[in-house]
């Protein structure tokens, strides 16, 4: 993966370990807390995931660009070079099949 890509994963990441501590900080609250507190953990909580979806949703199109993206490279490449195209094909049908009949 790509740097850029794998510092938006660590933010996600660590957006998600926010969002968790501050519901279980809401679940733990009891008594008067409860009724000034919960508003103000529901409302912070509800932001966050709100920006959780939008960073997941990010990540998701990127993914799939990257995916749209290597799928032209082949194509352009198997398109340039059908006979090199076989040839690699044929060399990783013949590697998996040794390594299938290896695994029994």
């Amino acid at each position: 993966m790509n740097q850029p890509m794998d510092i938006q994963r660590d933010k996600l990441m660590q957006d998600l370990r926010v969002v968790v501590r501050d519901a279980e900080e809401l679940l733990k609250s009891s008594g008067e807390q409860i009724g000034n507190g919960a508003v103000h953990w529901r409302d912070r909580t509800q932001d966050r995931l709100q920006q959780l979806r939008h960073q997941v949703s990010e990540l998701q199109q990127q993914a799939t660009n990257g995916v749209v993206n290597a799928g032209r490279s082949t194509n352009e490449f198997v398109q340039r070079n059908p006979w090199a195209a076989v040839g690699v094909a044929s060399g990783i049908g013949l590697l998996a099949g040794f390594l299938m009949n290896n695994r029994r």
